[in-house]
Formats: structure tokens, sequence, C-alpha cells
């Protein structure tokens, strides 16, 4: 990387091009579920953890007694069903993090049905994300040949 990035400051070799599928990252629906389940526990546990610290601080904590365990997680609601569905519902993530993404809307697509190869075409297509539709470019977009999975 280093050599890269040397050999370009010389001028002896291109930047690397945007459009190229080979620089494009993926998100994958199993990953995004993944990490808006793991914020949403962390979140959880955390809350418990606020939850058990202040009946330390008053001294209404038993620790061994499993009837006041039972109380403090009452006391939290464990809704990560809820919004996982609405992900899912409506392509929008509620998140505190930002979960390191450029986007918090726009992870759904609907399907259209104009006829059986569009339909199935967005089984297979990348979307690129919210964020791509509305960016403005100012220079010449390439359509490479591997976009169109050509040798």
């Amino acid at each position: 990387m280093i050599r890269k990035l040397c050999a370009l400051a010389e001028g002896k070799t291109v930047p690397d091009n945007g459009d190229s599928p080979e620089f494009h990252e993926l998100l994958t629906p199993g990953h995004l579920l993944t990490m808006v389940l793991k914020e949403h526990l962390d979140n959880w546990v955390e809350a418990l953890r606020r939850n058990i610290e202040k009946d330390m601080a008053k001294g209404t904590a038993d620790i061994s007694n499993a009837v006041w365990f039972r109380k403090c997680l009452d006391r939290v609601p464990l809704d990560v069903g809820k919004r996982v569905e609405y992900l899912l519902a409506t392509g929008n993530l509620r998140t505190e993090s930002g979960l390191d993404l450029q986007q918090v809307t726009g992870f759904s697509i609907i399907a259209e049905r104009l006829n059986f190869l569009r339909y199935i075409s967005h089984f297979r297509s990348v979307h690129r994300g919210h964020y791509f539709t509305e960016m403005k470019t100012t220079t010449v977009r390439k359509l490479r040949p591997e976009s169109w999975a050509a040798p």
C-alpha cells in the first residue's frame, strides 16, 4: 500500500477507479441485521447494568435473590424484535451510534413486478445505497466490463 501511494505521488501510476466493482464494499442483510442486533443488545445490557447499580446504591439489591433479579429484568424493555421488524418493514434504521454507515434510510427496495425478468433481477442486483442516488458527480462514469459479467 505504501509503495502504491509513493508511485501515485510520483506519477508512475494512476489512481484506482471508483467505478470498478473490485473497490466496492457490500453490506449483506445478515451483516446489517447482526450489527443492529448487537447494538440493541448492548443498549439493553447497559440499561440493565444501570438498574442494578441504582438498586445497589439504594441498598435494595440482593444479588442471590432470583425474584429481585427478575424485577430488574422486567424494568428494562427488550424491544429488539420490534426494531428489527421496523428495519425490515420500512428500510429505515433507528440507531444511536450510526453503525459506521453512510445512511440510515433506503435499506430496502420495492421489487417491481413489471415482468418476470425485472422481478428476478432485484434478487441479483446490488444497490449502492441511498447516499449514491443523491450524490452529484461531475466526472465521466465508466461502464466497466466487470459490471456486465463479461470475461
